[in-house]
């Protein structure tokens, strides 16, 4: 829906993805404010995610489970690379200021979509 809006974000988003993991394939990206995302697992997705954070914020750092290790993250040092489909994962109470983060992925049903819109 975004993208009907403000088409021009969909080649900011590529050239973003492209200077910073070219090698990453992606079709949607999500865009936060200060959410306070809740241990999950992404059902939908296909391999792996890559997050980037930006702001002026203490706390929010990003959790990952795996292989019994809770591992944490700032990804406003790097952009983190991880399956969010096989590791739950989580965001630390953002203790304060404003933290921006974009999660670039791959979602089962949109990528049928493209498929299909593909063939005919």
């Amino acid at each position: 829906k975004c993208y009907d809006l403000y088409p021009h974000l969909k080649d900011i988003f590529r050239e973003f993805a492209d200077f910073h993991f070219p090698n990453h394939e992606w079709e949607q990206v999500q865009l936060n404010r200060n959410f306070p995302c809740p241990v999950h697992k992404d059902s939908t997705n296909i391999g792996a995610s890559v997050l980037v954070c930006c702001g002026d914020y203490e706390g929010g750092l990003t959790c990952v489970e795996k292989e019994d290790k809770i591992l944490k993250f700032d990804a406003r040092n790097s952009p983190i690379k991880f399956d969010g489909s096989k590791y739950y994962h989580w965001v630390e109470p953002i203790k304060n200021g404003t933290r921006y983060s974009l999660v670039f992925f791959s979602n089962a049903s949109v990528r049928k979509k493209i498929k299909k819109k593909n063939l005919i």
